[in-house]
């Protein structure tokens, strides 16, 4: 475990070379200088490199324009404002730019209707390469897509595996991988040499099972990794899979180049991967270029949210679900009175921007999980007291960025590790409510190692904040829950003065209880990877300034009963 760095050492140190501003009130964090000296030199970083995150790893912008043909809903039977079902017409449009190859599905301004029956299982399947969702505006006079009834599980007792209204996802559900089903897949290839994390070639011994392109899961499972990720840390005996089996860590690249027996890959890996602990390379299937934009989603929930009643309550309500996809983006979208906004599942250099979620409370609102370097930026949680669980980052997840995300809520709506080993996170320049993390509690802790929240300001203050849980006493040792159980992240900069920590299980500490600079790490990494900062993070912050008002207006009438009934009636 690396060393930790504390505010006292960091700030007589920084005010000693003259780096400190302003008499020492305003500091450009030692952390960041010092991994600005390290990636100069070519060394490895103390802090992980978390830029290679958003659509195409952030190296540029999502296309505002594509040379793809348009299929309008209009012409395949939709019709706008007419208070019938639109799913059928918007499942044929579909059809056809899947049979074109590429398409536009294209929304006229008024709403559509997708749920008008009760107890149907399925959604709007996507099943291809290359299709956009695309709307006319998701502030007024734009396109209303509303689910009137909540989607029925498939499985009656899996309450949280409910189709979304779009799902986005290879037709063969069996290439849903991950390491945990790894006795049911047949890898292709060894990892022969040692390699080092940030590193971005492998050597494997079988070469000629790859190619070009290519999706691929690395992956292990082994209790060696309890002793090097936990770094002393104890588990409890409750969590049976880290006890049994021992930590599981499953990576998804696109391979880059194939030279010899040398894979190179799109982005760097983030573990550090010895032969000893048997890493080896699976195929993992993935469809591109899925993109849904411009739309507002309104849902018929108006309940009191409680967590795990029913199906309805759990996922009825959901959007969007995108599954094994590279390369794709979800923007510009509002979500009002839903159980499950938006989710990422084994995506790779994916983004979600520009979003925003209103109304009822509801179980999720924006997740990544099984992937590898997805960004959730430039979006709000306006729910009433805050979505049950706030931007969620699990399951094997690796290099996921939360970047300006705000959530006013005291108590809801923030940061959500779901267990299952996710690892290297940033929460970079956010507001939210601290303690908000759920997961299965035979598959905890919530988050390894390498999580960063850079300029995180809570919504409340919190005393004795400890990232490894409390003390457990004899009688509570059944208990499912009890604490955050982090793995030593760092916290450099967080922005509340009212808080205090226990420093004991925290890795890298700067500047608790106020700011640094640079406000974002996620802007100032992608900044030096690339020599300048990305056009298209200019054009978002900026984009954003005016979006947000205009959703944060809309968002107070979002419970109104005559609000929404004059939405639907247009």
């Amino acid at each position: 475990m690396r060393k930790k760095i504390t505010n006292t050492v960091l700030l007589a140190a920084l005010c000693g070379i003259g780096v400190v501003f302003s008499g020492c009130q305003h500091h450009e964090a030692a952390t960041w200088i010092k991994f600005k000296e390290q990636k100069k030199a070519n060394l490895p970083t103390d802090l992980a490199d978390y830029s290679y995150a958003g659509y195409k790893f952030g190296n540029c912008e999502i296309p505002d324009k594509l040379n793809w043909k348009v299929f309008n809903v209009i012409d395949y039977g939709a019709v706008p404002n007419d208070q019938k079902s639109d799913k059928e017409a918007i499942q044929k449009a579909v059809d056809a730019a899947e049979a074109n190859g590429s398409g536009i599905i294209f929304f006229p301004p008024g709403v559509f209707r997708v749920s008008e029956e009760p107890n149907v299982p399925n959604g709007i399947y996507i099943n291809s390469s290359n299709i956009l969702i695309k709307g006319s505006g998701s502030t007024p006079g734009g396109t209303v897509i509303y689910m009137k009834h909540a989607h029925v599980p498939a499985e009656p007792n899996v309450l949280w595996k409910v189709s979304r209204v779009f799902n986005f996802q290879p037709a063969d559900k069996k290439r849903e991988f991950s390491i945990s089903n790894r006795s049911k897949l047949v890898p292709l290839a060894k990892i022969v040499k040692n390699v080092q994390r940030d590193q971005f070639s492998v050597i494997v011994s079988e070469p000629r099972k790859f190619r070009v392109g290519q999706s691929v899961m690395i992956a292990t499972q082994s209790k060696i990794l309890n002793r090097e990720r936990l770094a002393g840390l104890c588990t409890r005996p409750i969590w049976k899979e880290i006890n049994e089996k021992g930590i599981a860590i499953a990576e998804k690249y696109v391979i880059k180049k194939v030279n010899g027996n040398e894979l190179t890959f799109t982005a760097p890996l983030k573990s550090t991967m010895t032969i000893d602990l048997d890493w080896k390379i699976y195929d993992y299937p993935t469809l591109e270029n899925w993109g849904v934009e411009d739309i507002h989603f309104v849902g018929n929930f108006r309940e009191k949210f409680i967590h795990h009643k029913d199906a309805c309550h759990d996922s009825g309500f959901g959007m969007i679900s995108m599954r094994q996809g590279v390369n794709c983006w979800i923007r510009r979208n509002r979500v009002t009175n839903s159980t499950n906004a938006f989710s990422f599942t084994g995506c790779i250099g994916s983004s979600m921007l520009l979003n925003s979620v209103d109304g009822y409370q509801g179980h999720t609102n924006f997740t990544t999980n099984w992937g590898y370097g997805n960004l959730i930026g430039l979006s709000q949680d306006f729910t009433d007291i805050g979505t049950w669980h706030g931007p969620g980052i699990s399951h094997e997840m690796t290099g996921a960025v939360v970047w300006r995300y705000t959530s006013l809520a005291k108590f809801y709506g923030g940061p959500d590790y779901h267990a299952r080993f996710p690892h290297t996170s940033l929460w970079d320049n956010s507001i939210a409510n601290l303690n908000n993390s759920g997961g299965n509690y035979t598959r905890l802790p919530l988050h390894l190692n390498d999580l960063t929240y850079w300029n995180f300001t809570p919504t409340r203050a919190h005393k004795n904040i400890d990232f490894w849980g409390l003390p457990v006493k004899d009688e509570d040792r059944k208990k499912k829950y009890f604490g955050l159980y982090i793995a030593y992240p760092n916290i450099i900069g967080f922005n509340s003065t009212n808080s205090t920590i226990n420093e004991k299980h925290v890795n890298l500490l700067e500047s608790f209880g106020k700011k640094v600079y640079p406000r974002s790490l996620y802007e100032d990494q992608l900044q030096l990877r690339l020599g300048r900062l990305p056009k298209w993070v200019k054009d978002s912050k900026k984009e954003w300034k005016s979006l947000q008002k205009v959703y944060a207006r809309e968002a107070k009438e979002a419970k109104n009963e005559s609000y929404l009934n004059n939405l639907l009636k247009n």
